[in-house]
């Protein structure tokens, strides 16, 4: 699991089970721009992710970023989302 997302940085429990995820900052840029979520994007952040930043590994930063309950499912199509710059990714 990468270091990265948040789910690489919360604890696991008994070495079977991971913890409550713990959240990572995801650091504001005059770069972040707003969308509107297209069809083709709905629940399927890690393809979202390839198109924005060029790898998948970034699905979770999306659903993160704008406090989506559900990473999946609550990618709905014409929903607004604000999306970090490139550069902030890539640094995470």
């Amino acid at each position: 699991m990468s270091r990265s997302s948040p789910w690489g940085i919360t604890p696991v429990i008994n070495n079977r089970f991971l913890d409550i995820m713990v959240k990572r900052t995801i650091p504001t840029s005059d770069l972040d721009r707003t969308i509107t979520l297209d069809m083709k994007y709905e629940h399927s952040p890690s393809l979202l992710a390839y198109d924005l930043y060029g790898h998948s590994q970034y699905w979770w930063v999306i659903p993160q970023r704008n406090n989506l309950v559900d990473p999946i499912f609550s990618l709905k199509a014409g929903i607004e989302l604000i999306v970090p710059d490139q550069s902030i990714v890539k640094g995470l």
